[in-house]
């Protein structure tokens, strides 16, 4: 083959990919045309173009109508992925690493592929180097957050604290409800959201519950989380206690 011809088949390539792209990651197209699309883009994947693999990784970032046709759609792009292997793993690493996309998705390619451990570990890197300022689209955050609630390491554990302060009151929720169903000892962290005046109530509500199930003190915050409580709780002896 020649340098022309090598030129030709980049170009080729180039089209072939783009054209998976367009149909994979429109919702209009029908289930069959973004099936097809999968299979052209792994099939350029397969062969070593990394592009390929955020092709389809694409189709994660988009929500089919039918939630059946959705999920089908996806976990079949999830089965290509796996048959990848290692080859589209650094991909999918810095997707998750570096986008504000959504990583639910491509975090089951990498269940497959790695040991809990290594999985694990990624999650709590990826907390750790999330911010908890305002995100337009909070979607990778409340993600995160979901699959927290998998995971009992202290590492994780401590990279979930921040997100008690997030700017978003869903991700807020999220991280409250990942903090309180590992039982962790975070009263400290937990307590200033049960005071905040302009807090939500149904985390109000939320962290009240695991205080009053914890038996934890309220120290010098006592009268003003007695004014924070939602009905059915109260403050006794400098405790939250459930009615």
């Amino acid at each position: 083959m020649g340098l022309l011809d090598y030129f030709k088949k980049d170009a080729a390539d180039d089209r072939k990919r783009e054209r998976a792209r367009a149909k994979l990651t429109n919702m209009y197209y029908q289930q069959a045309d973004r099936m097809a699309a999968a299979e052209s883009a792994y099939e350029l994947a397969k062969a070593g173009d990394p592009v390929a693999v955020e092709v389809l990784l694409a189709r994660f970032e988009h929500l089919c109508p039918s939630q059946t046709v959705d999920r089908e759609e996806k976990e079949h792009v999830v089965n290509l992925l796996v048959s990848l292997g290692d080859r589209g793993v650094p991909v999918i690493v810095d997707y998750c690493t570096k986008l504000r996309k959504p990583v639910y998705w491509p975090f089951r390619v990498l269940e497959r592929l790695w040991p809990a451990e290594k999985v694990e570990s990624l999650l709590a890197e990826i907390l750790e180097g999330t911010d908890n300022e305002y995100w337009r689209d909070p979607e990778k955050k409340i993600g995160l957050m979901q699959m927290a609630i998998e995971v009992s390491t202290e590492r994780v554990t401590a990279a979930l604290v921040p997100f008690v302060e997030d700017q978003l009151e869903e991700v807020r929720f999220r991280a409250v409800d990942a903090l309180v169903q590992r039982r962790a000892d975070i009263a400290a962290a937990l307590l200033p959201r049960l005071a905040a005046d302009e807090e939500s109530g149904r985390i109000v509500a939320l962290i009240a519950k695991r205080f009053a199930d914890a038996g934890w003190g309220l120290g010098d915050a006592a009268s003003a989380v007695s004014a924070r409580l939602p009905r059915g709780f109260a403050v006794v002896d400098g405790k939250v206690v459930a009615r």
